[in-house]
């Protein structure tokens, strides 16, 4: 039965699911936020594809975002200001603890993420990934890279029912102690962004399928989210990372 629930994780892909502002000390703080189609795993006729944005053929460009259009009628917005450090959660459902099942990138490829003060659900995948950087120049200059990092953040593992026979779950477990771990992607917003209105961060995993050692098969998987900005409260944001935080409620320090 555990190493059915296991398998079944591994098909399910991946998605952000909560949306942290981190505070000085490196804690998330303040109420949670959430990405675009967010619904919660054991609410009434959920599946996966209702949350996750898969890309499959990058030829024709297809949106890098499911539409926003209501996103926010029964969600909530992050809150936070310019400068502030975000981080962004998402369940590794197996990929991380069993990554030889299928030949994949190390560490399970790489996660980027974008933002934009003008977002539409128009933009193309083609338009943002590996086109935006970090100086907001690249591309159509309609956003920035803000981040990139391993999907395997190092520390995140999800419930295997203690099938200790999975080593890098039972490697994690042991040092962690607990049920589950949630990964993250954390980044800082601009410090040049206005103090009211919304910012749609991108967040865009990149996880082909290797064919050969000069081939792959394109597999993508993206979640969106608006962030509610505000003024800061004072002064550059800056972390002070404290190892006192708990792992589980905190972000990663090599990431801030």
């Amino acid at each position: 039965l555990t190493l059915l629930a296991a398998s079944t994780a591994v098909d399910a892909h991946s998605w952000v699911e909560y949306v942290r502002k981190i505070d000085s000390t490196g804690a998330f703080t303040g109420p949670v936020g959430y990405p675009y189609a967010y619904m919660n795993r054991s609410a009434l006729g959920f599946i996966d594809d209702k949350v996750q944005n898969k890309i499959l053929d990058t030829k024709p460009n297809p949106p890098v975002c499911k539409p926003k259009a209501g996103a926010y009628d029964h969600l909530d917005r992050l809150t936070a200001a310019p400068g502030d450090y975000v981080a962004l959660l998402y369940q590794e459902n197996g990929h991380v603890t069993q990554p030889n099942l299928t030949p994949r990138p190390y560490r399970d490829g790489l996660v980027s993420v974008y933002g934009t003060l003008h977002h539409e659900d128009s933009d193309g995948i083609n338009d943002v990934l590996g086109a935006w950087t970090a100086d907001g120049k690249g591309g159509n200059g309609k956003g920035k890279l803000l981040g990139t990092h391993f999907y395997d953040d190092g520390q995140c593992y999800q419930n295997a029912g203690h099938n200790f026979a999975i080593p890098i779950y039972a490697s994690r477990y042991k040092e962690h102690g607990l049920e589950e771990l949630y990964c993250q992607t954390d980044f800082q917003l601009p410090e040049d962004l206005p103090h009211e209105g919304t910012y749609t961060v991108m967040w865009v995993w990149d996880w082909p399928l290797i064919t050969s050692d000069t081939t792959n098969v394109t597999e993508i998987y993206t979640s969106c989210a608006e962030i509610q900005l505000q003024p800061p409260k004072s002064g550059k944001s800056q972390v002070k990372f404290s190892e006192a935080n708990p792992i589980d409620k905190a972000a990663i320090k090599s990431q801030l």
